[in-house]
């Protein structure tokens, strides 16, 4: 089983929103990253 691990170095919080991964940064919550997640069948 393959595992991947996120590391920061900066405070953010993460959430998952319409089955997408949400990273926004706690100092400035309007900057935001989304990634697709995609789960095997």
């Amino acid at each position: 089983m393959l595992k991947r691990t996120l590391v920061f170095s900066n405070p953010m919080n993460l959430s998952l929103k319409n089955q997408q991964i949400v990273i926004a940064y706690k100092d400035s919550p309007d900057e935001k990253v989304t990634f697709l997640v995609l789960l095997p069948m």
